[in-house]
């Protein structure tokens, strides 16, 4: 389960890992090629970048009015995307407008680039994933992608950030690190209050999906992943979702989530 979505849609399978330490762990290669050998459909590919074209009507099958997380396996920017199918996936959200889709991409440059030429809508918002110093620039990059609603992934979050400017970002979601113990870094909780700070002083709505797996050994956490919010100090239990985008239907309720 995903805290602050309903719904995956992954209208590409498969990934590059970046420079960034945020990569370095990734869930997505390790559940790939995990299921790789199991004979399922949706895992052939392993972690090989791949168009899912049999998958795009996908949004279309699920009912009601939903958060769907786009890109929760993949990223649809990867630089082997082609740019007609990129097209062909932003058409099918910008049809099915009932839903909001959280797309998230860790290539920055290539969003800006296209996304002066996507039909965004205030239902389909744009995000990058910032989880390290070495990341913000990306912030930048998306300012000026044309997306009407914008949002930060820091999660994983492996360092302090520092001062962020969070002009322009409408959202951004804070989590530690999950994945094999000897591996995998370490969040520091002063870290998760300074982006609470920092969000509140800039306007841009707050949540924290999780304090991560080290987190949750050392506190003997029931969710392994440390996502039990009634286990963490009271300062850091925020879970709010941007009210931004009026005409759009209202949408199913995600539980224990407020909105502002």
């Amino acid at each position: 389960m995903i805290e602050w979505t309903h719904e995956t849609f992954n209208p590409t399978s498969g990934c590059t890992k970046t420079e960034s330490r945020c990569c370095t762990n990734c869930y997505a290669e390790t559940t790939s090629e995990t299921y790789k050998n199991r004979n399922w459909d949706d895992w052939k590919y392993g972690f090989q970048f791949t168009e899912r074209p049999e998958r795009l009507d996908n949004p279309r099958d699920i009912p009601g009015a939903k958060y769907i997380f786009t890109g929760s396996m993949s990223d649809l920017f990867h630089e082997a995307c082609d740019r007609e199918y990129i097209f062909d996936v932003f058409d099918v959200l910008d049809e099915v407008d009932q839903h909001c889709y959280q797309l998230l991409t860790k290539r920055s440059e290539r969003l800006k680039d296209l996304g002066q030429y996507l039909p965004w809508g205030d239902h389909i918002w744009a995000g990058v994933s910032v989880g390290t110093p070495s990341d913000k620039d990306k912030i930048e990059d998306l300012r000026e992608c044309g997306a009407d609603v914008k949002w930060i992934s820091a999660e994983p979050l492996v360092d302090s950030l520092g001062d962020v400017d969070l002009t322009g970002i409408d959202w951004m979601v804070i989590g530690g690190e999950s994945g094999a113990l000897n591996r995998i870094e370490e969040i520091e909780l002063e870290w998760v209050e300074d982006l609470i700070q920092q969000c509140r002083d800039q306007g841009t709505t707050p949540f924290v999906k999780q304090l991560g797996e080290i987190w949750a050994e050392k506190n003997d956490s029931e969710h392994q992943h440390g996502a039990n919010i009634f286990e963490w100090p009271p300062n850091l239990q925020v879970r709010e979702m941007p009210m931004i985008y009026p005409d759009q239907p209202e949408l199913d309720t995600l539980p224990g989530i407020e909105h502002v």
